[in-house]
């Protein structure tokens, strides 16, 4: 950035430069912010005037002169207001020629500063890439003023969006001398970027200042280091901070820096597309229980890729806020679920099984004792989420088998074993259990089988879990048809926990279609678009694909029941919901 403003000051120093020069860089990067903060500064210490003009939203070079000449006069343009510039604007053209004796409306206007416009004017020209003139024509008005008037001109833009752009290359040389590259000095950008909460909150500026270096740290490992997302991101954080120094010390001490690293990532991904607003909105804040697996596969699910990227390393300070979420999607916060999701015990959250997880090696050797205990009589006692149950184990095994503890491995193998078992009858899942979450590769034996065995007992529960749910739906639908349609169309509602399982393979095909011939025309509308819902999605046979043999009966039973008969609106229904169906197992089948 020091050799950036050399190279202007040179330019602008240099008399016989009759060429425009550019700053190029990436969208978001600064180039605007440091024009602002530091280089019109700098321009204005030679005793230059620093214009800067976007060209994004012009729709005409004479939309662009009228800009260029209130800008360049400060009187006229707080006057803008009361003149009527419209039609005296439109005859002026940029040369020193047309400055004299204009008159607008009863203002007597000052020309004088512009006898001077070669020396005393920097002009800069920002978001060239956004622009909607034509390039010929805004490059050949601004030669004008930079070959035959020589007035210094200073392009920002962010070139590689221009890349497509034959009509540029071409003649960008004829203008532009001088392309540098902008490379942002992140430690210096981001300090100017917290220094106006100094005025607005003196508490939120020093908390981000002391974070300043952890910011940058966040800030570094965004993949297009975009400053307006990280500008974006703190701002929305002023809000969090208040309502955690609102909850007490305890409260701010503990979630601030943790919570400003998860707004920070998650605003950088959303921001840069790399999530779905509804795939971002499901996660469970249980899913810090997850975060210290890394996963092998190819194809990692976005949290773990999320957790990579922006928790190497600090896994244990990694922690999903749904509130946080959805805040940043939709700008609403939900006070309730905020408190209840930070919500602290009275040892500020460090439960025994948090110390062990994320602090063993700083406790003394009684509380550790005392903590590997307790976690074990209660992981007996199932009061943990079975996502958790192998993360544990694999803490316990490491302090078998450092010595720490004296208990063997077969035996901590029957204790997590009994808590899994205890878990699914104690504690309902908080959130799907996502196998692949889990890190395989170079894992004991014995931490595989864990693993194994908790998916298993998951999965065993959900069936029974989604049957009796199925089940019950079906008893109530001849009076209460409308639970039944929501449970087919919302394929991951979290009321039920589905997330995307058959459920239809838990259906008696003869009770459906009994069910169908009782429903009202308007309920078999209904039924129709809830199955057309469920299934709209491409890749339907990676999650419903035992659903088909109970379809296959409901069609076939169906079109028994109205073939050889007169076709009525009500068959004509039946028909359509038929094809709807049939449509799924072909889809199924593929």
């Amino acid at each position: 950035m020091e050799s950036l403003e050399k190279t202007v000051i040179d330019y602008i120093d240099n008399q016989t430069a009759n060429y425009a020069i550019l700053i190029n860089g990436k969208w978001g990067s600064g180039k605007t912010f440091f024009w602002n903060k530091r280089l019109s500064r700098v321009i204005e210490s030679k005793g230059k005037n620093a214009i800067y003009i976007s060209l994004y939203g012009i729709k005409s070079i004479e939309e662009l002169q009228r800009n260029l000449f209130l800008s360049t006069n400060p009187v006229l343009k707080k006057k803008e207001s009361a003149i009527d510039l419209s039609t005296q604007l439109a005859k002026i053209a940029l040369n020193t020629a047309s400055f004299f004796g204009n008159a607008l409306d009863k203002y007597e206007i000052s020309i004088e500063p512009f006898l001077n416009i070669k020396d005393n004017f920097v002009l800069c020209f920002d978001d060239l890439e956004r622009t909607s003139l034509n390039l010929s024509e805004l490059f050949g008005f601004i030669n004008i003023l930079v070959e035959h008037e020589s007035i210094k001109t200073i392009f920002i833009a962010a070139e590689n969006e221009l890349d497509q752009n034959e009509e540029y290359h071409k003649i960008k040389e004829k203008l532009i001398g001088k392309t540098i590259s902008f490379i942002a000095d992140s430690d210096t950008i981001v300090h100017q970027l917290i220094a106006p909460y100094r005025m607005i909150d003196d508490n939120y500026f020093k908390f981000l200042d002391q974070n300043l270096r952890f910011i940058n740290e966040v800030f570094n490992k965004m993949e297009d280091r975009n400053l307006r997302t990280l500008n974006h991101a703190i701002a929305d954080y002023f809000l969090i901070y208040k309502k955690l120094r609102d909850m007490g010390q305890a409260y701010l001490d503990y979630w601030a820096k943790r919570m400003l690293h998860f707004i920070l990532a998650l605003m950088s991904v959303v921001r840069a597309g790399k999530v779905k607003k509804d795939e971002a909105l499901k996660i469970d804040s249980g899913s810090y229980f997850l975060a210290g697996f890394e996963n092998e596969a190819p194809e990692k699910p976005f949290i773990m890729r999320f957790v990579n990227t922006y928790y190497k390393g600090l896994t244990e300070n990694f922690t999903w806020s749904p509130t946080i979420t959805e805040y940043i999607y939709t700008g609403y916060l939900d006070n309730e679920r905020f408190l209840e999701e930070t919500k602290l015990t009275d040892e500020g959250e460090l439960t025994p099984v948090k110390k062990l997880t994320t602090k063993f090696e700083e406790l003394s050797q009684e509380e550790f004792s005392s903590c590997t205990q307790t976690v074990l009589r209660e992981i007996k006692e199932g009061i943990y989420d079975i996502n958790s149950i192998p993360r544990i184990y694999s803490f316990f095994e490491l302090f078998s088998q450092e010595r720490l503890i004296d208990m063997r491995i077969p035996t901590l193998k029957r204790i997590f074993i009994q808590g899994i078992d205890n878990s699914i009858r104690v504690t309902e899942p908080k959130i799907e259990f996502e196998i692949h979450y889990h890190k395989r590769s170079a894992s004991s034996q014995t931490y595989t089988q864990i693993l194994d065995y908790a998916e298993k007992t998951y999965k065993e529960y959900k069936e029974k879990q989604i049957k009796s749910i199925v089940h019950e739906h079906l008893k109530r639908a001849s009076y209460d048809p409308e639970g039944l349609f929501l449970l087919i169309r919302q394929k991951n509602n979290p009321k039920y926990g589905l997330d995307y399982s058959p459920i239809f393979k838990h259906v008696s095909a003869a009770q459906f279609v009994q069910l169908v011939t009782t429903l009202s025309q308007e309920n078999l509308i209904a039924l129709r678009s809830s199955i057309l819902e469920r299934y709209n999605f491409s890749n339907i046979k990676d999650y419903f694909a035992e659903d088909l043999p109970v379809l296959i009966k409901v069609s076939t039973k169906l079109f028994k029941k109205i073939n050889g008969k007169k076709m009525t609106i009500r068959n004509y229904t039946i028909k359509k919901l038929i094809e709807v169906i049939e449509n799924v197992e072909s889809r199924l089948t593929k």
